[in-house]
């Protein structure tokens, strides 16, 4: 969208034109709506959260970050958002306390940054749709391995 990519826009059902005519945050809502639909389970609504943050800094931030940035940046605001996910289940069987809780969000998301922001991603600027879905994919299983490693 922001590079007036007409096509790449097509692939995911999207018009250029129609997009251009939004203000930038209705923009953010149509895209994600087009591409993620509705969040019917807690796991979509951590993706759809991380999507959001990541396509407002695409589309409104005066300085978007590189695209390889970028997909780092969403996938490990995903995988925060899942372990949000699952600190709201602990904290609702009573484990952890709110301030371990509050301990625990900061911990796994500076951990994440720490370890992502090193993990290899080929550059994005010539890839389909499909391609940059698969990507994301990687990065997102490469980070899940880590972060799983971590526990162990």
């Amino acid at each position: 969208m922001r590079n007036g990519d007409a096509a790449r826009l097509q692939e995911l059902g999207l018009d250029l034109a129609e997009l251009r005519s939004l203000r930038p945050l209705a923009q953010v809502s149509r895209i994600l709506q087009t591409v993620l639909g509705d969040a019917g389970h807690p796991d979509e609504a951590a993706l759809r959260k991380a999507a959001t943050r990541y396509v407002k800094a695409v589309l409104v931030d005066p300085d978007p970050p590189a695209q390889q940035d970028g997909l780092r940046g969403l996938v490990t605001e995903w995988i925060y958002e899942l372990s949000l996910v699952e600190l709201g289940s602990q904290k609702a069987q009573g484990d952890p306390t709110a301030q371990e809780a509050i301990s625990k969000q900061r911990l796994v998301r500076s951990w994440l940054e720490r370890r992502l922001k090193n993990i290899d991603v080929p550059d994005t600027r010539r890839m389909t749709v499909r391609e940059f879905s698969a990507t994301a994919a990687e990065v997102t299983g490469e980070a899940l391995r880590m972060l799983r490693a971590r526990r162990s």
